[in-house]
C-alpha cells in the first residue's frame, strides 16, 4: 500500500474503527488520529458515550470555533500529517467533514453551504476518504448513543459528502467479514 492520507467517516457505531485497528493489523501505518491532527484533540482516550448532550453553541461562537477549527486541521496537517506521510500512510478516524454529518456533535450552529465551502477550500483533504455506511437498524444495535432517527438522519448527511469528493470509496460495513472490509480499502487505495 502507497503512502496515502486516507479518513475513515461514519456514524457512531458504522464500525469505522473496528476497520481502522484491522487495517493497522495487517499493514503498517506510520500515524492515526481522531477528527484532527493535533494533540488537542487526541489526548483524551475516553469515548464520549454522549455526544449530543451538550447546548450547541450561538452562531457568533460556532464560527470563531470553525476559524479555530480550520487553524487546527491545517496545523495538523503541515505539522503531523505531512512529515508521518514521508514514512507511511497517514489513517484519521473521522475529519472536518464530520461537522456535516453531526452538527449537535460539535455544537455548531451554522448552515451546511458554510461548511462545505470551508471543507472544499480552507481544509487540506485526505488522498482518500472512505464512508462507512451499514442499515441503520444494524448501527443501532451496534451503539445507542444516539436514536435510531438520528442514525438515519446522518446517514443520509454522510451519503451527501460524496457529490463533492473526487477520491471516496462507499463501504458497506453492515458485512461481518472485516478482513474482506480491509481488503476493499487497500485494493481502491492501490489503484
Amino acid at each position: 500500500m502507497k503512502n496515502k492520507f486516507i479518513v475513515f467517516m461514519g456514524v457512531d457505531g458504522s464500525g469505522k474503527s473496528t476497520v481502522i485497528a484491522r487495517l493497522q493489523e495487517m499493514h503498517t501505518i506510520e500515524y492515526t488520529f481522531h477528527f484532527c491532527a493535533t494533540k488537542r484533540y487526541n489526548n483524551n482516550s475516553q469515548p464520549n458515550n454522549e455526544p449530543h448532550a451538550k447546548k450547541t453553541y450561538s452562531y457568533p461562537i460556532s464560527i470563531v470555533k470553525m476559524i479555530f477549527l480550520v487553524v487546527q486541521f491545517n496545523f495538523g496537517y503541515l505539522f503531523n500529517i505531512l512529515a508521518k506521510l514521508k514514512k507511511g500512510s497517514v489513517v484519521g478516524d473521522r475529519y472536518f467533514y464530520d461537522l456535516m454529518v453531526d452538527k449537535k456533535r460539535y455544537r455548531m450552529n451554522v448552515n451546511d453551504s458554510l461548511i462545505v465551502f470551508v471543507s472544499k477550500y480552507l481544509v487540506k483533504k485526505p488522498d482518500l476518504i472512505v464512508l462507512c455506511y451499514a442499515d441503520s437498524e444494524i448501527i443501532y444495535r451496534r451503539k445507542k448513543e444516539i436514536s435510531l432517527l438520528e442514525i438515519k438522519i446522518q446517514q443520509e448527511r454522510l451519503l451527501r459528502i460524496k457529490d463533492f469528493l473526487p477520491h471516496y470509496l462507499l463501504l458497506d460495513t453492515s458485512k461481518d467479514n472485516i478482513d474482506a472490509l480491509v481488503r476493499d480499502v487497500i485494493k481502491f487505495v492501490c489503484i
